[in-house]
């Protein structure tokens, strides 16, 4: 299970994924954060989101501003499912499931198909060679 969280703000980043590829992901305005928005409302070090196996939780880290689910604000750590939404100072995200990508379905030729394959190969070499003998002759 790969989780993201979904910006749902107005602009141009809104819908954007962000990735959780590590199990304890730090928002906030400080340089080791893995996000860093760029609000004042934002403390350098606001929030963590946690994800172990199949536990999702989030943890404000004493914030001004604090951190809420669902609108609620967060005393210490709350507990995260998919849909919830995170409020981050002005930013607000929903927990989301990252959909693997469709496996990509092989589909071996038929035994005329790749003989096919093979004569029409054959044609264009023979194609190339005759257009090459052609201008040596002119």
């Amino acid at each position: 299970m790969r989780i993201q969280l979904l910006v749902l703000n107005e602009g141009p980043m809104k819908g954007k994924a962000v990735k959780l590829p590590v199990r304890e992901f730090l928002i906030g305005r400080d340089p080791a954060c893995h996000l860093r928005p760029n609000s004042g409302l934002v403390a350098p070090r606001h929030c963590v989101v946690r994800v172990f196996g199949p536990s999702v939780s989030v943890e404000d880290l004493g914030s001004a501003a604090g951190t809420t689910v669902n609108g609620e604000r967060v005393r210490g750590k709350a507990e995260l499912r998919v849909g919830d939404r995170i409020g981050v100072g002005p930013l607000l995200f929903e927990v989301s499931v990252e959909k693997p990508a469709p496996a990509r379905q092989i589909v071996e030729p038929t035994d005329d198909e790749a003989a096919a394959m093979l004569l029409d190969d054959e044609d264009a070499e023979a194609d190339s060679r005759g257009a090459g003998d052609s201008k040596a002759s002119q």
